[in-house]
């Protein structure tokens, strides 16, 4: 997207990789009052053609102040509240808050709906270093409640036990949970859960994706639906809870691979369930693969779309019908409501039709967030997975 911004709006430059060297030499640059050429890792517009200049390295992460860090005080769900404060909530549990830190940068994976900068490296910070910030949230901001929001958290498991040493070493009193766990079974081993238990997590969030093998496959999740079933039984039997999430709509996205997902959420029962659709963001595979059908362009965003539309694996309705299927997954009816949801959803999306508590609503239909398949020829859909195609 970086064309695209310098093209389209008022910027001067764009660091498009890790920022802490290129843009304190911007700062510095402007104080001088002196030109931003030549600068490193700055992609700027000269005379219409875009130039990149070479990337700094980056900056080791143990190596960067503590106070330059980033932490997020965020709301947090009702849920989410009960979990991390054990049960004991008060008569307001919204308002509960937690912060949230990162303690590594990019990921080893290659999953193809992700557009993490740093893909297909991973960095990290060191165990202390970790536990000193936590030290520091704790002692300076009154923190309780802590999230660390890293996308791979367990890549090595022998640094999560280091840190949950630490953290029991130091006696803080925060508990926390990890937003972002590879559910793989040798990066979820037995000592290393108990080492979390130890040190006060509450609640993991694995990204299990799908119960079909195929999808997993598909997107290259290089996850086997059974680990979810070991990790999940592992976590909560040791009193941690554990949040699966999912994404339905990726290629070759069916009925059948629906309820395959369906199998494996009435399998581990976990204490929550999130589900999203596949969206198509810059820099991922997925954009790639849109682009290469013909589905979207690189100047999507630049045209004042705001909204990242979803990959059309289905029609809206089908994906409508699937995702509230999963949503009311514990309903015996669940198979009739997401049909319902699905013809509802089909009514708003092609004639501007609403149906709510407030009754019938007849509008104008909302722009699409699924790139259009209206338009597609025969050759195209052939193209496509097999499931998009047969939705249209």
């Amino acid at each position: 997207m970086t064309q695209q911004v310098l093209e389209n709006w008022e910027v001067d430059a764009i660091v498009p990789n890790e920022g802490e060297v290129p843009f304190l030499k911007i700062v510095q640059a402007v104080e001088r009052d002196e030109p931003l050429d030549g600068l490193p890792g700055l992609a700027m517009l000269h005379n219409g053609e875009i130039r990149l200049t070479p990337a700094p390295p980056p900056v080791p992460i143990d190596e960067l102040p503590i106070e330059s860090h980033m932490y997020e005080d965020r709301t947090i769900t009702h849920k989410e509240a009960e979990f991390m404060s054990g049960g004991t909530l008060g008569p307001e549990p919204w308002q509960y808050r937690t912060f949230w830190m990162n303690t590594t940068r990019g990921c080893p994976y290659h999953c193809t709906f992700c557009s993490v900068l740093g893909r297909s490296s991973w960095r990290m910070e060191s165990p202390t270093r970790v536990v000193d910030r936590m030290q520091l949230l704790h002692d300076e901001y009154n923190c309780r409640y802590l999230s660390f929001g890293d996308s791979s958290f367990n890549i090595k498991p022998g640094r999560v036990i280091e840190i949950c040493d630490e953290i029991v070493k130091r006696k803080l009193k925060i508990r926390w949970f990890a937003s972002g766990m590879r559910a793989n079974k040798q990066l979820l081993p037995k000592p290393m859960v108990e080492a979390m238990t130890r040190a006060g997590c509450a609640l993991i969030y694995f990204g299990a994706e799908s119960g079909s093998r195929e999808i997993l496959k598909t997107i290259r999740k290089n996850l086997n639906p059974m680990d979810v079933d070991r990790t999940v039984s592992l976590t909560q039997s040791h009193g941690i809870h554990a949040r699966v999430s999912l994404m339905i709509g990726n290629p070759r996205e069916s009925d059948e691979t629906i309820d395959q997902t369906l199998a494996l959420l009435d399998r581990v029962d976990p204490s929550l369930a999130g589900i999203a659709i596949a969206q198509i963001y810059p820099g991922s595979e997925l954009f790639t693969h849109a682009k290469e059908l013909g589905y979207i362009t690189d100047e999507y965003w630049a045209n004042g779309n705001h909204a990242i539309p979803f990959f059309p694996s289905a029609s809206y309705a089908t994906t409508m019908r699937w995702y509230n299927k999963i949503r009311f997954r514990k309903t015996p009816a669940r198979g009739l409501i997401g049909h319902l949801y699905g013809a509802r959803a089909g009514l708003h999306s092609r004639f501007g039709i609403s149906l709510g508590r407030g009754g019938i609503r007849f509008g104008t239909p909302p722009p699409p967030l699924f790139c259009d398949m209206s338009g597609a020829s025969e050759f195209e859909l052939a193209s496509l997975p097999r499931d998009a195609a047969s939705a249209k």
